[in-house]
């Protein structure tokens, strides 16, 4: 159960960090960024990717380390 809802947390802190950073830096809404997805860009700079995953890195991170401890300390209880 902790495998399967800490993938599933940690899935749905990334696809909000995603979120909070494309609106941040482009100011675009979920449906913008669906578009691409489903028609990708050619000869788009990949450095705006590179960027996303830095601004996501410390929520995942945070979110991760209060799963571990929970599930640590879960377990003792």
């Amino acid at each position: 159960f902790y495998i399967l809802g800490g993938l599933l947390f940690l899935f749905a802190v990334i696809y909000k960090s995603a979120i909070d950073w494309a609106t941040d830096k482009f100011g675009i809404t979920i449906k913008e960024i669906l578009y691409p997805v489903v028609s990708p860009l050619d000869g788009a700079d990949g450095g705006f990717l590179k960027d996303a995953i830095n601004y996501c890195i410390p929520s995942v991170v945070g979110c991760f380390a209060l799963f571990v401890f929970y599930a640590i300390f879960d377990g003792i209880a």
